[in-house]
């Protein structure tokens, strides 16, 4: 909890985003790439993935990279996913599309785990895979669509 240490009262998602990425982060209380935050205004950070949680109304988990600046996608195809593809396992939990768009193109890219130009994502759940090569076999699956970064 990011107020017990005196770094913060309360502010906005963004402003806890931003803390978390910054002085929070420099100064080793935070080490992960999510954060909770509250429906009162509560900033705290997780120190893992955030794979096992606990239910709690009055606090949202989010990616803190979904905060940065937009990457530019357009849609490829509805309704398919990206035959060779890898689903973030350890990266992701959930999400917003730009927010797996900043995932793919900068640690999923980076690992090797995508080729940093091909994603795809369903609305429902805020599920995020990433092409392992540019997307030309595709099979189809439901709710599922198919994005190209940077078109």
């Amino acid at each position: 909890d990011l107020t017990a240490v005196g770094l913060w009262s309360s502010g906005s998602l963004e402003a806890c985003a931003a803390l978390v990425m910054g002085a929070a982060r420099s100064q080793g209380h935070c080490a992960g790439d999510f954060i909770n935050y509250g429906v009162q205004g509560g900033c705290q950070c997780a120190n893992d993935n955030c794979l096992s949680r606990t239910a709690d109304l009055q606090f949202g988990v989010y990616f803190v990279w979904q905060l940065q600046a937009p990457l530019a996608y357009s849609l490829v195809q509805d309704g398919q996913i990206c035959t060779n593809h890898d689903s973030l396992t350890g990266l992701w939990v959930r999400g917003s599309k730009q927010a797996c768009t900043l995932l793919v193109a900068g640690k999923g890219k980076d690992q090797g785990l995508c080729d940093g130009n091909h994603f795809h994502y369903r609305s429902f759940g805020g599920e995020c895979g990433c092409a392992t090569d540019h997307c030309a076999d595709r099979s189809t699956s439901g709710g599922w669509s198919i994005y190209e970064i940077g078109a």
